[in-house]
């Protein structure tokens, strides 16, 4: 079986305690991948997108088998709201 194609959107960076302890969201998700498998024969290939510095460089979806996304100290509302504040 070939190995599952993830693709890892990257929507922020952890706070500093959790890096030191746990490292960025990639090595984060590809643990908590790793130890969630079912199985020694399930494999997974991750590949990281940090869509933050890099905004505008995605996945195609068809290269990949599931798109995971981490999560994001802001939200989609934070601009709205601050646009109408200012």
């Amino acid at each position: 079986m070939a190995p599952l194609r993830i693709a890892l959107l990257v929507n922020d960076t952890p706070v500093q305690p959790v890096v030191d302890a746990f490292g960025e969201y990639p090595q984060i998700y590809e643990r908590w991948l790793s130890e969630s498998k079912p199985s020694e024969d399930v494999a997974f290939r991750m590949t990281s997108f940090d869509v933050v510095n890099h905004p505008g460089v995605y996945p195609n979806p068809d290269e990949y088998d599931g798109i995971v996304l981490t999560g994001s100290g802001a939200h989609a509302l934070t601009c709205h709201i601050c646009a109408r504040h200012d």
